[in-house]
């Protein structure tokens, strides 16, 4: 004998009340073992969402952090050295001659005149990966792909 005919034998030696009472609970626990499954998938989707999300951000945000890490190690060891040296520093590596003025404070101007446009950009992506505060800044077009500029910088928090 087999245990399907086991089990459908004594189904059927229970009276009527005890079959309903054990068809009812066989379908409240498979009503909660559905219930469980879809919660569980639908949790399972909202994380597997988030980390989705998660990762996007990250692969977002890495080109502006490999161009900081190159611009950092192209920077070298002088990345430590005081706001108006450092801005010096940055200035030298792309061949701009500015004029700094230092004020009360920690706080530095800076002028250039005439400069290649291209290379105040980056000097300003290089003040940026140093984490150097510009809190004003003026940019007046000097010719053709040339400017004139004035910044005003502070130096980066501890």
């Amino acid at each position: 004998m087999n245990y399907l005919q086991i089990f459908k034998d004594r189904y059927t030696a229970l009276g009527e009340r005890d079959q309903r009472a054990l068809r009812l609970g066989g379908l409240s626990i498979v009503a909660t073992l559905l219930i469980a499954a879809v919660f569980t998938v639908i949790t399972e989707s909202r994380n597997t969402v988030a980390r989705v999300n998660e990762k996007r951000q990250v692969l977002a945000d890495t080109p502006a952090l490999q161009d900081r890490v190159q611009r950092l190690q192209r920077l070298g060891p002088y990345n430590a050295l005081p706001l108006e040296a450092l801005a010096r520093r940055i200035a030298q590596s792309q061949s701009i001659e500015l004029i700094i003025e230092t004020g009360q404070g920690p706080a530095v101007r800076v002028r250039g005149s005439g400069i290649p446009f291209d290379a105040a950009m980056a000097m300003l992506g290089d003040f940026e990966a140093t984490s150097i505060a510009v809190t004003r800044a003026t940019v007046v077009a000097a010719g053709s792909g040339r400017v004139d500029f004035e910044l005003d910088l502070q130096p980066p928090a501890p």
